[in-house]
């Protein structure tokens, strides 16, 4: 579905929800992620998940049909942006905050959304992926095309921070990332972004990491639907 003929159903929503606050809240937030991405830009913030919870849909199960719309955000944003991971400028500012300056290097990069707003970040991708999801993605930023192994080995030593955000599940390259980083005694900050045995990353990897969540790079990291990701340090 294109984001524009989106937007157009939560209109007829927020019609229907005049009265109902949670259900007007929630459609702001989607609308606002939308319009961001429009814009080639990163929503300002993203504070809530777009699930009702139970008493909610009690009280309301006007909801329901609401709540399957807003559901449908994720794959709206893969299909017409080519974006996985949804994250803010608010939490942005926080993964600066704890990175600090110097060299960064993003692996399975995508679009290089999130390259593109952080300064020294190299974005790197395969791009095997174009032309699945997304028919057309457009870069946000140049992406180099490299695999995950080839782009450590030509920036991994040299990277103070390494990211990988929403690694797939149907392979262990995410292991063999790790596995690489130990073998090679590296010292800088390996951050992933992903729901810990969920939809992202290996059985493999979920297993063999050494997992820390630091409160600064999760206090603006908000899941928006079923989907519980969120921002460790790996060892």
């Amino acid at each position: 579905m294109r984001s524009e003929d989106y937007l157009k159903k939560l209109t007829s929503y927020q019609i229907k929800m005049a009265n109902l606050q949670c259900g007007l809240e929630r459609i702001a937030q989607a609308r606002q992620i939308i319009g961001a991405y429009q814009r080639q830009q990163l929503p300002q913030e993203v504070k809530n998940k777009l699930l009702f919870s139970e008493e909610e849909l009690f009280n309301h199960p006007e909801l329901m049909a609401l709540e399957d719309e807003l559901l449908n955000l994720r794959q709206v944003v893969i299909e017409d942006f080519g974006i996985w991971h949804i994250f803010s400028q608010e939490w942005v500012a926080d993964l600066k905050e704890y990175v600090g300056p110097g060299l960064g290097l993003e692996l399975m990069a995508g679009n290089g959304v999130l390259s593109a707003s952080i300064p020294g970040l190299i974005a790197t991708d395969n791009l095997d992926w174009a032309g699945q999801d997304n028919e057309s993605p457009q870069a946000w930023q140049r992406v180099e095309q490299l695999d995950a192994i080839s782009a450590l080995e030509r920036y991994g030593l040299k990277a103070n921070y390494i990211i990988l955000a929403w690694a797939p599940d149907t392979s262990q390259v995410d292991w063999e990332i790790l596995n690489w980083l130990r073998t090679k005694h590296w010292s800088g900050k390996f951050i992933v972004i992903g729901e810990r045995n969920g939809a992202t990353n290996s059985s493999k990897f979920w297993q063999e990491a050494n997992l820390l969540k630091p409160r600064l790079l999760n206090q603006h990291h908000q899941a928006i639907d079923f989907i519980n990701d969120e921002v460790f340090l790996v060892k």
